[in-house]
């Protein structure tokens, strides 16, 4: 699919598969869409996956985008417009991802059949040790040294050496200032009131050793939200897709195709 122009943005919607019903992904603070290649690799024929970037990841040029969750929200909605996908349409998204798919679906119901939250819970615990990688960022620049920390502090599985490189660079390409930007929004976003507006069936989904997002956060908003459930995979920490993308993969299926 071509870059779409929207509101005066250069966005990135990847596409994986050519027939079917599409299922939506949304990248965290790290790599853009590659970070779901071995997920969406594996898609059966009758599924689309469509791969959005935000500004200033992946091929979509950062521009005027500073991270704001709300912008983030608003630039997705024209995006589906750009591509002429009006219909409701399964979200799943990571990290900092899962706060604009928050954001989207309390503001744009009707856009959102299903939502996956992946390694994301309605607001940020450890405030501290973001303000930490905030402020190391701003001295000492983003690049694929920078990446790796990231990316490495939520692994609980070994990456192959090949793969976690792959992740780096790509990570690596992103631009510092929507890094900070996007850290910043994460420290001060909290939507479990919004949460508790969604009506679509959502699963809160995590690596039962994720760090970030604890078993009390899931619950938290698992319970607030009104059609949530929640599932662990085993052996994963906060990068369950790199980690076990064929258990996560499974389990966004059996949600997503669940009647």
């Amino acid at each position: 699919m071509p870059m779409l122009q929207v509101r005066g943005q250069r966005i990135n919607l990847a596409t994986r598969g050519v027939r079917g019903s599409a299922v939506l992904f949304l990248h965290g603070l790290g790599p853009g869409a590659a970070v779901w290649e071995m997920v969406t690799q594996g898609f059966p024929e009758d599924r689309r996956a469509l791969m959005l970037e935000f500004p200033g990841f992946g091929e979509s040029p950062a521009e005027s985008f500073a991270g704001d969750i709300e912008h983030a929200a608003t630039l997705l909605h024209h995006a589906l417009h750009q591509a002429n996908q009006l219909d409701p349409i399964p979200i799943v998204a990571h990290d900092y991802g899962g706060l604009v798919a928050l954001c989207f679906a309390a503001r744009y119901p009707s856009h959102v059949q299903r939502l996956v939250l992946v390694g994301s819970g309605a607001f940020v615990r450890d405030v501290h040790s973001l303000w930490t990688v905030h402020e190391r960022i701003k001295m000492r620049g983003w690049d694929a040294d920078a990446a790796k920390r990231w990316l490495t502090r939520g692994l609980v599985e070994d990456l192959a050496d090949e793969h976690l490189s792959s992740m780096c660079e790509a990570a690596a390409t992103t631009d510092a200032d929507v890094v900070t930007g996007c850290l910043r929004a994460m420290i001060g976003a909290e939507y479990l009131e919004a949460a508790r507006t969604i009506r679509a069936p959502m699963l809160v989904l995590r690596g039962d050793a994720d760090p970030f997002v604890t078993e009390d956060d899931a619950a938290i908003l698992t319970a607030r939200a009104t059609k949530a459930t929640q599932a662990n995979i085993s052996h994963a920490g906060h990068w369950p897709h790199l980690e076990a993308p064929d258990e996560c993969r499974a389990a966004i299926l059996d949600f997503v195709n669940a009647k």
